[in-house]
């Protein structure tokens, strides 16, 4: 995990330094996710046949590198990515301990601290604030929550126990990519995935949320609840049945539905 996230950062750096297209930055994160598999970190839900392997290694791809520029195009307010990744980390934190991972319990609780140590320089919003994550620290942080997801084990009563507290976890992410992706398509402001890579625009989350008239520090402390919110839901499955982590799942999807139907609205409103 270490090594391919080194890997990733260094691209970053090197884009903030000169910046580069999105179709390099692309390769880069897939030689470095080769690396990860190569090492054993994939998850782990399919028979043991070579089209399991393939679909496993699928899913990795999709998960880690989905993440990892998800949680990048949420970097986009001062505090915003810094805060989201000491939640994430703390509520992963916490899941390693009640599942008996404390090596996984370390891992995410330093993170966790490095990042809430970043905040003080960045969450400013009267003043200047006095350093920036950049894509080195965006892309590296999501890179290493994704793989700590990846790389722990959350439960042995089959797979969807297993990864349904990392989902929830990683919810206010997921829900921002699919929410503006399938804006974007319906807009027509992407055609294929060359655009889809390449697209900045300002109809994330946290642009919505401010176009509803939050200030940037009430932005980020929403999303922030809503993240807390949802590593609660996470934390209350650990030794839930089957039909309790589904019911949890099915509440989280209703939220998400709920926001993404006042999102569309204050959009509707903003343009209007």
């Amino acid at each position: 995990v270490c090594l391919s996230a080194l890997i990733v950062g260094a691209l970053s750096f090197w884009d903030d330094l000169h910046e580069i297209s999105a179709r390099i930055k692309l390769i880069g994160q897939f030689f470095a996710l080769i690396v990860l598999i190569i090492c054993g970190v994939h998850v782990d839900f399919a028979p043991d046949t070579w089209w399991g392997d393939i679909l496993e290694y699928t899913v990795t791809a999709l998960w880690i590198i989905g993440i990892t520029n998800a949680f990048n195009f949420l970097d986009g307010i001062n505090g915003l990515a810094a805060s989201l990744a000491t939640t994430t980390c703390l509520f992963m934190g916490l899941l390693a301990w009640h599942t008996g991972q404390t090596y996984m319990f370390f891992l995410c609780f330093a993170i966790a601290g490095a990042a809430a140590g970043f905040i003080p320089d960045n969450a400013r919003y009267r003043i200047p604030a006095r350093s920036f994550l950049g894509d080195v620290g965006s892309t590296y942080l999501g890179w290493i929550m994704a793989s700590i997801a990846v790389m722990g084990d959350w439960s042995s009563d089959g797979p969807i126990k297993a990864y349904a507290a990392p989902l929830l976890i990683f919810s206010v992410m997921i829900f921002d990519m699919i929410h503006t992706t399938a804006s974007r398509i319906s807009r027509g402001d992407v055609k294929n995935f060359q655009e889809w890579i390449a697209y900045v625009g300002r109809d994330h989350l946290h642009h919505r949320l401010m176009s509803l008239g939050c200030s940037q520090g009430q932005a980020v402390m929403l999303i922030v609840s809503f993240s807390c919110l949802m590593g609660l839901s996470a934390l209350a499955l650990i030794n839930s049945t089957l039909i309790s982590v589904v019911l949890l799942l099915v509440q989280a999807i209703i939220f998400y539905l709920i926001l993404s139907f006042l999102m569309g609205r204050a959009q509707a409103h903003y343009e209007e």
